[in-house]
């Protein structure tokens, strides 16, 4: 029969050891879970960059098209000018030329955030408002943009431009179309009607693109503000570090 002594050694040296698994165990646990979110947020950083990059390239083909389109829209309000018997006959063809700067399509560059996406980086982003801007841009604007683009696509390109090149077969580029491009055209039966149909969808694709090029701002700067802040976070205990040795 074991001393009760004994017993209580060995047991409090089983208690002891059963502990130091344990613990050694849970440290392990979190060891590893602070691993992967350290990898993770590297990882996503480096998402939010190249997004970032994808997000500038966007504002600058935005700022293009705006331009583009708002000629394109006025153009078309001035072919129903000359179609009542107004406007500078000399400029016609100019206008007819500005007018089809509404086929131009915006494609934005998604391939960055579908990237982090994919990859489940986005997992790691835990700022509920950069969170919001990106998904308010990708998630809710980009797919308006793009359906939109078929929708132009079967107004401009493939209905309206036949029509035109229809009334005037013209070889060259839209650019050259501004050359001698006959007046006579808006006496066409269908000319208002064409023309006319064509204007509220191309200032709501005006509006979309600048709807999109609000948004765009406002990602980049959710994303410059996040990536200052995870910067002065990682500074934080290296200063410390130094200011202690």
């Amino acid at each position: 029969m074991k001393e009760p002594g004994r017993f209580q050694r060995g047991f409090s040296h089983y208690l002891f050891e059963l502990i130091v698994i344990v613990s050694g165990i849970t440290f392990s646990f979190f060891l590893n879970e602070w691993r992967q979110e350290r990898r993770g947020n590297e990882a996503m950083r480096m998402d939010l960059v190249a997004i970032q990059r994808n997000l500038e390239s966007d504002r600058e083909e935005i700022a293009e098209l705006l331009e583009k389109h708002a000629q394109g829209v006025k153009a078309l309000g001035d072919l129903l000018a000359y179609e009542a018997g107004e406007g500078d006959p000399s400029e016609f063809s100019k206008t007819v030329a500005d007018s089809l700067h509404t086929a131009i399509s915006f494609y934005p560059d998604v391939g960055a955030r579908n990237a982090m996406v994919a990859s489940g980086n986005v997992r790691w982003l835990q700022d509920p408002a950069l969170a919001s801007a990106l998904s308010d841009y990708y998630d809710h604007m980009v797919p308006r943009v793009l359906d939109n683009n078929r929708a132009m696509n079967d107004l401009i390109v493939t209905d309206l431009l036949p029509w035109i090149g229809g009334l005037y077969p013209h070889e060259g580029t839209i650019e050259e179309w501004e050359q001698n491009f006959p007046i006579d055209i808006v006496k066409a039966p269908s000319f208002r009607q064409r023309i006319g149909g064509n204007i509220p969808h191309a200032n709501w694709y005006l509006e979309l693109l600048t709807r999109s090029e609000k948004k765009v701002e406002t990602a980049l700067e959710r994303i410059a503000a996040h990536l200052q802040q995870e910067g002065s976070a990682s500074e934080a205990p290296s200063s410390a570090a130094e200011s202690g040795a």
